[in-house]
This record gives structure tokens, sequence and C-alpha cells, in this order.
């Protein structure tokens, strides 16, 4: 009778350990999943800022309208953020940007 409780524990333990696992794996992916996206969206970041670095033009919307901003146009990163663009009179945030 206690080697019928033994295995029973046994198989108790191994099913445990099967969920546990599994549920480590789960949350390892979606872990590595986020960072990639958020990498992936700082990449994208980095190339928009060069793009307008380097006198390219971007196509910026804000409250439903879409202008083409460049350096050339007269805009500039604002010095206090260096995520906003700003030509005196209106602002964009580099995030609703994309290249043109």
């Amino acid at each position: 009778m206690t080697t019928n409780i033994d295995q029973n524990d046994c198989i108790k333990y191994k099913t445990y350990i099967k969920s546990f696992i599994s549920k480590l794996i789960v949350f390892s992916i979606l872990t590595i999943l986020l960072f990639l996206m958020f990498k992936q969206q700082d990449n994208n970041l980095k190339e928009i800022q060069d793009a307008f670095i380097n006198n390219k033009e971007l196509i910026c919307s804000s409250t439903g309208s879409n202008k083409i901003v460049s350096k050339a146009k007269g805009y500039r990163f604002e010095k206090n953020n260096p995520k906003l663009i700003s030509d005196g009179t209106d602002l964009f945030n580099i995030n609703s940007c994309k290249r043109r």
C-alpha cells in the first residue's frame, strides 16, 4: 500500500513540474517578444531621427492633418525635449512621424 501512495505522489509531482515548466516557457517567450517589440520601436525612432537630421522629409500627423516636415522648412528639435519637432508654431512628436 505504501508503494501505491509513493507512485501517486510521484505522478502529482511530475504533473506539478510539467505545469511549472510550461508556464515558465510561456512567460519567457512573452518576455522575449515584448523585448524585441520595444527594441524594434527604438530602432524605428532612431531611423526617423537620423532621417530628420540628414535633412530628409518626414510626414507628421497631428489632430487629423498631415504635414511635411524637414529642416529645410524651418523645423528643429526642441531644446528641452529631443522627441519634439517644431517650427515655432506647429509642434510634432517624432513618434507620430514617418519617412516620406
